[in-house]
């Protein structure tokens, strides 16, 4: 399995090129989102014989349905656990860091169940899918850095996002949506802003856009420095051409 995350700010179109990627793909089987890896593996996999039941009938459009089940689900603690077992100290950093913030950050349980539940759906991912298989995570490891380091962002963290990058599940490829702050600023006004800062006042939704750019950067020059490969491709661009240069960089 080949483990693929996008990466951008706010904004800049990961999960619409995540979608249309994966919709253009779906008669190969050969790219996967992680929900549908996710249903997959427990379609096949799963103790649990009413969700077992669920996975295997219900459709791709019965998204809220398919979220409670799984929800509820004892497959999705028992993945939770065996993510925490096989990746303590990326557990761990994630703890430490939120400790530190504690007083300039906000909503850190939201962002501790985004990481955990991420954690549980690449664990059940990693049990079906095939060395030919590619796993498309829109928001990934990688991106849940904005998440973690995003509010009170300082350039004097550098140490504790470079820990928290070298302890995480590590993809092989990144697609960088490179995406002018301007135009991203233009999308999320249109399509709303994050909740955790929508609430906020234009200049802070603004100051944490520029502390998420300033972080994304950071992710790239660290990933880069360790051997990941990183395909920048261009936000401003239209989706299709996007999507054509996102292909070429998958080889599919």
């Amino acid at each position: 399995m080949r483990h693929v995350e996008f990466l951008g700010v706010p904004g800049s179109g990961k999960s619409t090129l995540a979608r249309a990627l994966t919709t253009i793909s779906e008669k190969t089987g050969q790219l996967w989102s992680l929900d549908e890896a996710t249903r997959r593996a427990l379609r096949w996999l799963a103790r649990d014989r009413v969700t077992r039941t669920l996975a295997r009938r219900l459709g791709t459009n019965a998204g809220r349905l398919w979220k409670a089940a799984y929800a509820r689900t004892p497959d999705r603690v028992d993945a939770v656990v065996d993510f925490v077992t096989s990746w303590p100290e990326y557990v761990e950093t994630v703890l430490s860091v939120q400790r530190d913030r504690a007083g300039r950050d906000v909503d850190q349980d939201v962002v501790l169940k985004w990481v955990f539940d991420l954690g549980a759906q690449f664990r059940l991912a990693t049990r079906v899918l095939e060395t030919c298989d590619i796993l498309l995570i829109d928001e990934g490891f990688a991106q849940r850095s904005v998440a973690v380091f995003g509010h009170g962002w300082s350039g004097h963290e550098v140490t504790g996002l470079h820990r928290y990058l070298t302890t995480m599940p590590r993809p092989d490829r990144v697609l960088f949506v490179d995406t002018p702050l301007s135009v991203c600023q233009q999308r999320l006004d249109l399509s709303g802003w994050p909740a955790r800062v929508a609430s906020k006042r234009a200049d802070e939704r603004l100051a944490y856009l520029r502390s998420a750019n300033e972080i994304v950067n950071a992710v790239v020059d660290v990933l880069g420095s360790a051997g990941v490969s990183i395909e920048r491709l261009d936000g401003g661009a239209s989706i299709d051409d996007a999507c054509i240069q996102a292909r070429r960089a998958l080889s599919i």
